[in-house]
């Protein structure tokens, strides 16, 4: 966007000085008194019109939206890591543009409780790498395996459950002990 933005302020630099120098020669040769604003009028125009493109990447920018590229790419992105072995489903997705060359994304992913949360988390970051993000934030969240499941009414007991070297808080469930 920045090169873009220098691309077109040496081009009207340059349809300036070109427009003055036609301009003096149509009043000079002709007397065509009014060729300078004409000239001027065409490359306002001209310019306008090339900075448009600029200002709605400069706004995508500021307004956090997904390139181009990945609006149309997301729902294959997002299918392409739904494949990944023990990948149940993928929720909260953003992803950005950050700057002209960064495009940044976080997701998360909820995954089979046998499935083995290193490999899910490369995976999905090698995906992401792959698709042009050059930042990436994934958090996996394993679903608890039905044995691990079973909760019994305990009031005023504690609510979570240590599984595997791993605290999980069980939401919505006060009062009740895994």
């Amino acid at each position: 966007d920045n090169m873009w933005g220098v691309y077109l302020h040496v081009l009207s630099d340059t349809l300036g000085s070109v427009g003055v120098i036609f301009s003096t020669l149509m009043m000079d040769w002709f007397g065509w008194v009014y060729a300078d604003p004409i000239c001027s009028l065409i490359i306002a125009a001209l310019i306008g019109a090339s900075v448009i493109p600029l200002l709605q990447s400069s706004a995508r920018t500021l307004m956090n939206s997904p390139p181009r590229a990945f609006q149309a790419a997301i729902g294959d992105i997002l299918e392409r890591i739904r494949r990944v072995d023990g990948v149940i489903a993928v929720d909260d997705v953003s992803m950005w543009k950050l700057d002209s060359a960064a495009f940044v994304g976080e997701l998360h992913v909820l995954a089979a409780s046998s499935a083995n949360e290193q490999h899910v988390l490369g995976s999905v970051l090698s995906i992401l790498r792959d698709v042009g993000l050059s930042e990436s934030i994934v958090q996996v969240n394993k679903r608890p395996s039905p044995v691990h499941n079973r909760v019994t009414q305990a009031p005023g007991a504690s609510v979570h459950s240590v599984r595997a070297g791993a605290e999980y808080v069980l939401p919505g469930a006060k009062d009740f002990i895994v």
